[in-house]
């Protein structure tokens, strides 16, 4: 964590640990070189290797201390072989049970079963799932179809980084309803929009290519030609943002009958939330059919609505929502993304 960016070593002469600039920084360096992985609660990864014995290894974890230059073992894996010899492969690395930090599986020395191991070390940072990122999922498939190297993040993650970006996922199947399907999603920049709406892109943690930016009063946004997956009682999800201490009401439209939704403070217009309400769609979708989203008229008309879809069915109105909606195709309907900025 002292120099930005990672640091490498080789086995080779003349030693020591080099900076990502070509700076030596310890004339010492770590006898692991094999993989990194996400283990302990702080954001610098740590090494995973095997202890070789000559005919085979038995896996392990060590962590470098930088301040005294040596390896310290964190996990031992006995009663364990590694794969592959000399290269000292795990079976897999990956996030496999959540939280951010990531499983590591062995087989057993006598081949009969696998083991996975997991850290039990207490972290202070809360992040999405790895396996919510697409370039570290890639990664993850590599390891056993192509050249083993330990899955990276499509993002950095370490010291000094930034909020990882949302990921633009969903959850096969939504939740309310039951039943199963894919959801449909649908953003707001592909739907109809007036009365002051913009499409803006400059507040992170949006999904899409932007969000619905409401101005104080006014404004809708609406979508068409939606399919009711079979018609009833669905969820529609909203995710959003909203920035201020108090509650923002808006109105939630489907098919001409209306209901007002409430969107509690998340804390900042960065900090996503998801809001759920039920609604009745029809059967299946009909030209010209709208459903739109539209803005309450509240009592604090200095602050704009932002509305970012990611798909659904609905009216969204308050003044500080960007909404994503979207809608399960059996039995739930949702909407995700909604914020708004002073």
């Amino acid at each position: 964590p002292r120099y930005a960016g990672d640091e490498v070593w080789a086995s080779a002469e003349p030693g020591g640990v080099y900076s990502i600039t070509g700076q030596r920084i310890s004339t010492s360096r770590p006898s692991s070189i094999n993989f990194g992985i996400w283990w302990d609660g702080d954001l610098s990864r740590e090494l995973l290797d095997h202890n070789w014995d000559g005919s085979v290894g038995v896996g392990k974890i060590d962590k470098w201390d930088y301040n005294n230059n040596r390896l310290v073992n964190l996990l031992t894996a006995t009663g364990t072989y590694s794969n592959n010899g000399t290269k000292g492969n795990p079976v897999l690395q990956a996030d496999l049970l959540g939280d951010w930090r990531e499983e590591v599986i062995w087989r057993t020395s006598d081949n009969t079963a696998l083991r996975l191991y997991t850290t039990t070390a207490v972290t202070n940072t809360k992040i999405y799932t790895l396996m919510h990122d697409p370039v570290y999922r890639l990664g993850v498939a590599w390891q056993n179809v192509g050249y083993n190297q330990p899955p990276h993040t499509g993002f950095f993650l370490g010291n000094g980084m930034a909020t990882p970006p949302v990921p633009n996922i969903y959850v096969v199947g939504g939740s309310g309803g039951g039943g199963g399907g894919s959801p449909d999603i649908y953003q707001a920049e592909s739907g109809t929009y007036g009365g002051g709406v913009t499409i803006d892109s400059n507040n992170a943690g949006f999904n899409g290519t932007g969000f619905a930016n409401f101005p104080a009063s006014g404004g809708y946004l609406q979508w068409s030609n939606v399919d009711g997956n079979g018609g009833g009682a669905k969820t529609i999800r909203f995710r959003y943002a909203l920035g201020v201490s108090t509650a923002r009401t808006g109105r939630l439209i489907v098919n001409g009958a209306a209901q007002d939704i409430t969107f509690q403070p998340t804390g900042s217009w960065t900090t996503w939330q998801t809001k759920g309400e039920g609604a009745v769609l029809p059967l299946l979708h009909q030209p010209g059919l709208p459903f739109s989203a539209s803005r309450s008229y509240s009592t604090t008309p200095s602050r704009r609505i932002r509305s970012s879809n990611r798909g659904s069915v609905a009216d969204i109105f308050d003044r500080s929502t960007r909404s994503n909606l979207k809608m399960p195709t059996a039995s739930s309907t949702s909407a995700q993304n909604a914020a708004g900025t002073p």
